[in-house]
């Protein structure tokens, strides 16, 4: 329970970038809110 609610904390910055781009280039930039060791797993970039 502790994990998701970290991970979610971690993540929802990502996940709020991502749904709130308007062009392919903007979603792309939202990588740069990951951890470097998951842009690649979850980034678009």
């Amino acid at each position: 329970m502790g994990a998701g609610f970290t991970a979610q904390l971690v993540y929802s910055d990502y996940y709020t970038c991502t749904n709130d781009a308007l062009t392919n280039q903007a979603k792309q930039s939202c990588s740069d809110l990951l951890p470097k060791e998951l842009r690649g797993i979850l980034g678009t970039s």
